[in-house]
């Protein structure tokens, strides 16, 4: 099953909020995913065994696993907020 990580600086609230998006997004594409809300201090532990990461903090380091901008999803911008959707599922649906 593929893996989806959020990850925000306490992996409670904002990381909570886009992981629900996600798996509203996620079921309406029909696509399985687990989707997990992490702290970024912990995302080491989780990038390697992950297939998206959905960013929502910035790190300024770059990560070797394909990257969505999660604050689309909170931003209220529709285009940004589309396009990133269109990038989250092609990046699920491959394979």
């Amino acid at each position: 099953m593929k893996r989806v990580i959020v990850a925000c600086g306490s992996g409670i609230a904002v990381s909570q909020i886009v992981a629900m998006k996600v798996r509203k997004i996620l079921k309406e594409e029909g696509i399985k995913a687990e989707v997990l809300a992490i702290r970024v201090q912990d995302l080491m532990n989780y990038i390697s065994n992950s297939d998206v990461y959905v960013k929502i903090v910035d790190t300024k380091k770059i990560y070797e696993i394909a990257t969505v901008d999660g604050i689309a999803f909170l931003a209220g911008k529709k285009e940004k907020e589309e396009e990133e959707r269109k990038k989250l599922i092609q990046l699920l649906k491959t394979e």
